[in-house]
């Protein structure tokens, strides 16, 4: 286990951002009282596993940016890269984050709904998302963890562990809210499963508690890299 060392975000104009996001009838992307309380937990967790200002770091449904504006501060010019299919939300997003500060720092963007993580052309350090497991079938999750692997970049992904009133999510494709569906839906994955695929790609994974939200993290590098 990795410890986190988070406390709840509280700014209430970031909040207030995601709420003029929701009256425009745009998925903020996650319950809306959570919307600012969570926004950083993904950087943060990042940072204290080992994140530089100078690594590439690739979002992997990256939402309105309300996890994504934080590495775009951090992170030096065009190191940040977001793969988001839901075009509405994205572009929602944004209007509301991307200041000429954060324009300036050239974030890169894609909409393919594949999870190609070769759009971007570039050397990818980091492969990230919040609550973007927690919706994806045990393919895609595969799909993404093969890509990492391949490409030597470290992983680190929230996810929904199963519980004996949550059973493992069988279903061959995403669940939930997106550029196709209005429909809510949770996929819960086992954390047996989870830390099998990464070490059959010879990764090694640890399991880090959830911090300010439910949702349990998987971090992962090479083995290649030492603990």
């Amino acid at each position: 286990m990795i410890e986190g060392k988070l406390g709840v975000f509280n700014d209430p104009d970031f909040q207030r951002a995601g709420e003029a996001i929701a009256k425009r009838g745009i998925f903020a992307g996650c319950a809306l009282d959570k919307f600012a309380a969570t926004a950083k937990d993904l950087f943060h967790i990042a940072y204290d596993t080992g994140l530089d200002k100078r690594h590439c770091v690739l979002e992997v449904g990256g939402g309105c940016l309300r996890t994504g504006v934080w590495f775009i501060d951090f992170l030096e010019k065009s190191n940040y890269c977001c793969i988001e299919p839901n075009k509405k939300m994205l572009n929602a997003g944004k209007g509301v984050f991307l200041d000429e500060n954060r324009l300036a720092k050239a974030p890169l963007f894609n909409h393919n709904e594949d999870f190609d993580l070769s759009v971007f052309k570039k050397e990818i350090d980091w492969v990230v998302g919040y609550s973007i497991w927690s919706h994806c079938s045990r393919a895609q999750i595969i799909h993404i963890i093969d890509q990492a692997s391949s490409m030597g970049s470290r992983l680190l992904f929230s996810f929904a562990p199963v519980h004996p009133r949550r059973p493992e999510y069988t279903g061959e494709g995403w669940t939930g809210i997106s550029h196709n569906s209005d429909i809510k839906g949770i996929a819960y994955h086992r954390v047996e499963w989870l830390l099998e695929v990464c070490v059959a790609r010879k990764m090694q994974p640890f399991v880090i508690p959830a911090v300010t939200g439910a949702q349990l993290w998987l971090y992962a590098h090479h083995t290649s890299m030492g603990d």
